[in-house]
């Protein structure tokens, strides 16, 4: 999907009287190519940009014609696009599934929100699983803990910015 700057307008002018915040979509794939489409939705809203939906949603049983494909976030060039939500002061919305568990639980380590001591991952002091696919299995069975993560994740937002300007750590499974 392209994104111009004309696209950003009239999506400003379809909000204009509706809502106090809009939450625009941008492919953070572009890389820091997505820059020019941060400053257009903000050009277009100035006071009402709040933050960047992004499609990760990924499965094998999924219709086709969904714009995603397994690893997403952990792909250098959606990672290069991240970090300048943090920088613009944008908070981050994810559309993701249950195979993308794994992909949030790395996300949520780099924020503080999920400890991982070893190869055990634990939320809120409780185990959830010894290595990732197992971590990731007790969130696809526990719903409401994995929404929890998430939108934990959403909120710290900036920490996992900083955590990937340095980059990934030889313990990250990416």
């Amino acid at each position: 999907m392209t994104q111009t700057p004309s696209d950003a307008q009239a999506l400003a002018e379809r909000a204009a009287g509706l809502c106090a915040g809009i939450v625009a979509h941008a492919d953070l794939l572009l890389g820091d190519a997505v820059v020019p489409v941060l400053e257009a939705h903000f050009a277009a809203a100035p006071s009402r940009l709040r933050g960047i939906r992004h499609v990760a949603a990924w499965d094998p049983d999924m219709p086709t014609g969904y714009p995603s494909e397994p690893g997403r976030l952990a792909q250098a060039a959606f990672r290069a696009g991240f970090k300048h939500l943090a920088r613009h002061g944008l908070s981050f919305d994810i559309w993701a599934v249950h195979p993308q568990l794994g992909e949030v639980l790395d996300l949520g380590v780099k924020a503080g929100v999920v400890e991982k001591s070893g190869s055990w991952f634990s939320y809120n002091s409780q185990r959830i699983g010894q290595g990732r696919d197992n971590a990731r299995e007790f969130l696809k069975q526990n719903p409401d803990m994995a929404n929890e993560i998430e939108q934990a994740v959403r909120k710290n937002a900036a920490q996992i910015v900083e955590e990937l300007l340095v980059g990934p750590s030889e313990e990250d499974d990416v």
